[in-house]
């Protein structure tokens, strides 16, 4: 078995053993450098495609939020800065935009879901422990240790993957009503080891992706119903190496970003129609392999995805500091910017 296969298996052994371990007194997190070049990303984790076709990016070594118009990065706007404050982001990892064009944010670094009305950062809201409490993260009600996707349903319902709680969480605003939670640290069903990814279909069914479970599954509300699980640890079919996020298309077909540096598809949870798109580079139809994974927080390959209209196909290439669209699974018209 190569490395890259059992890249899966040394991440959860060394989970395991760090999650043995006594916890550590807490450190300041160093703020990142950003890049001071114009138009460029660094480190770029989440991305999205709202209905006018404008492209926006969860930027995370850079701290903000980018949306641009095209793949040509024209109309490029940024917002946001190193921080915990109003218009500040530590290490964002997911931007979602809802039909009213409100924009809303997986601010990892700070454990806080953000929304704003516009790239200028109008009516600015948060929830999480970090922007209420002093002293970080917590596994209560309102609280998020290291979110890592959001995602809005049609009834405006707001999805969060809560990474280090290893669980899903469904609000129905932003004050937190209704909070409900589903999952718990483990391997077996209902289970989630790092719940990294979140994506709710037109059907209300929620799918969501487990990195260190080497899995993907889908279930049809908040209490688990009808929970199924495709996938295991490896670099071959229907095998899935640290993936990282999960997407759905208007013909229900199922999108995973792989950290065996590559796009999978399926056309159901059996894992019909399986077909892999990447290999690892700089070069076209290549992702970067990421460094050594920081426990509990970095995807080893692609980050995150999105698929709009026509089908085409969108990459947040994390550790190439760029974003790619293609046409097709088979890489078809492959753009990349900057």
């Amino acid at each position: 078995m190569g490395v890259k296969r059992l890249f899966c298996t040394v991440v959860l052994i060394s989970l395991l053993a760090a999650c043995a371990q006594p916890a550590a007194t807490p450190t300041p997190t160093p703020a990142p450098t950003p890049t001071t070049a114009p138009r460029q990303f660094k480190a770029p984790y989440g991305i999205f495609v709202d209905s006018r076709g404008r492209i926006y990016v969860a930027d995370r070594g850079n701290s903000c939020i980018v949306r641009l118009d095209d793949m040509n990065g024209d109309g490029w706007t940024a917002y946001g800065s190193w921080g915990s404050g109003v218009g500040q982001f530590k290490y964002p990892m997911d931007v979602f935009a809802d039909s009213a064009g409100k924009i809303y944010v997986a601010d990892a670094g700070n454990h806080r879901i953000v929304r704003m009305d516009d790239m200028r950062g109008s009516n600015w809201t948060a929830l999480g422990s970090q922007w209420t409490t002093a002293g970080g993260s917590g596994a209560g009600s309102g609280q998020f240790n290291y979110p890592t996707s959001v995602c809005v349903d049609l009834a405006g319902k707001i999805y969060v993957a809560d990474a280090r709680n290893h669980r899903i969480v469904r609000m129905d605003d932003m004050t937190g009503s209704n909070w409900t939670i589903f999952g718990s640290h483990g391997l077996e069903a209902g289970q989630f080891f790092l719940a990294s990814s979140v994506w709710v279909d037109p059907a209300g069914r929620i799918y969501a992706v487990g990195g260190a479970n080497c899995r993907i599954s889908r279930m049809d509300d908040m209490d688990g119903q009808n929970w199924i699980a495709y996938g295991s640890s490896g670099g071959g079919i229907a095998e899935f190496t640290y993936p990282w996020d999960v997407c759905v298309d208007s013909a229900g077909r199922i999108y995973v970003s792989d950290g065996y540096q590559r796009i999978v598809r399926v056309d159901d949870m059996h894992g019909s129609g399986w077909i892999a798109y990447g290999s690892n580079g700089k070069g076209v139809g290549e992702f970067m392999l990421g460094p050594e994974v920081e426990l509990l927080e970095v995807a080893a390959g692609p980050a995150g995805l999105f698929v709009g209209s026509g089908g085409r196909i969108y990459v947040a290439d994390a550790f190439n500091s760029r974003i790619v669209r293609m046409d097709d699974m088979h890489g078809a018209n492959w753009t990349t910017f900057p």
